[in-house]
Parts: C-alpha cells; structure tokens; sequence
C-alpha cells in the first residue's frame, strides 16, 4: 500500500505544535465526550454550561450545541442508549471528536481567519462553522485559551487551516 501520510500535516510526537506568532496548539487527550441529545436537555444535565466565548476551567461541564443537544466533557454515570424516564439520547463520542487547545496572544485573530467570531457577540451555543469545518470553540482555562472541538476525521485539516493562516501572517 502507498504511503500518503507525506500530504498531510500531522501531530508532532508530543503532540503540541509550537506556533512561530507566539500561539500554540496542544492536543487535549484523555476526555470523556458524551452527547446528550433531548427536548429539555439544558435543564436535565448537571453541569456548568459553555457557550461562546465562555470561559470554563472545571473537568466536568456541558459545551452545548444547540437547545437540544450537549456534548458532555468528563466522567458521567449516564448509560449510553435512550433514557425513557427523561427523553434523552446518550451516546458515548468520546472517539469521534479530537480537542485541542489553541494559546497565546494571536489565538483568536487566528480563529478569526476562518470564521465570524467576536468576543463582544455571545452566543449560548459554542458551535462555528471555521474554515469550512463544523466546530465547537469557546474559552478554557483562560481569556486566551481556546478550545476546539473537530470531527476526528477531520483534525487534520483544522491543523492545516491553521498553519496556512500563520503563513499567511507571516
């Protein structure tokens, strides 16, 4: 079989890729992501809730998506299938999304390449169309930490987006 790895950007060993304009994206590992999917979903789960720009800094809390649906990050006790009892659909996305962190002075002009985003237009959603991908972002940790969520298959190409908007800076 042919090697194409060579056409794509790909992780550095460690996983952190050192940005030249001072920023910096680490790959988040290690999270439980659980999708939670019904009509009263805000008011069911018990976590702190993140929209955009939203700064979060807990282990456990709720990136929500739209009315209806959150995506969980952390531990839960909740069975992955549908719950009867209260209208929700759980399903374990631990593996379906990559998470990463994007730092440092230039991280939001950065995003800013990609899609309309402001700090001064909140939304109680942290979904964004960003260079053509579908992604979750809002603050984690810090005023100038970003967290991205993206489709595995996906991660790829948010890492090129983002390098070819450094060198577009440069």
């Amino acid at each position: 079989m042919r090697d194409d790895s060579h056409k794509w950007d790909r992780l550095t060993k460690d996983d952190v890729i050192e940005l030249p304009n001072g920023a910096r994206l680490s790959h988040v590992k290690n999270l439980t992501l659980t999708m939670i999917s019904g009509p009263n979903v805000l008011k069911q789960i018990d976590a702190p809730q993140v929209g955009w720009p939203d700064v979060i800094d807990t282990d456990r809390y709720a990136v929500v998506m739209r009315r209806d649906r959150v995506l969980l990050v952390g531990d839960t006790d909740l069975t992955e299938g549908w719950d009867d009892t209260k209208s929700l659909a759980i399903s374990d996305m631990t593996h379906g999304y990559d998470v990463f962190d994007l730092s440092g002075p230039h991280a939001l002009s950065m995003l800013q390449q990609g899609t309309e985003i402001h700090l001064d237009e909140p939304s109680r959603s942290a979904v964004r169309l960003a260079f053509g991908l579908g992604l979750h972002i809002y603050r984690y940790g810090a005023e100038d930490t970003f967290r991205v969520h993206v489709l595995t298959h996906q991660r790829e190409a948010l890492i090129g987006y983002l390098k070819a908007v450094l060198n577009s800076q440069l």
